[in-house]
């Protein structure tokens, strides 16, 4: 089973490789706040690990074997 970056953030597509989804579910997510994530000042969107870490407790996503 794969393991979660020891980091605060992920991009999208490594939380979209994680899951095995597409990265536009990801963007998707974000908007509307399933997941947490931010745009640092003109930059790319980044992704929580603790709402990675929450979607997978909740049981809604496993992460690849």
């Amino acid at each position: 089973m794969q393991q979660l970056p020891n980091k605060k953030y992920m991009r999208p597509d490594e939380v979209a490789d994680y899951f095995n989804i597409s990265r536009s579910t990801i963007y998707l997510w974000c908007d509307h706040g399933k997941l947490d994530g931010f745009k640092p000042s003109g930059g790319v969107l980044r992704v929580t690990v603790e709402s990675v870490r929450r979607l997978e407790e909740e049981g809604l996503l496993r992460p690849v074997e």
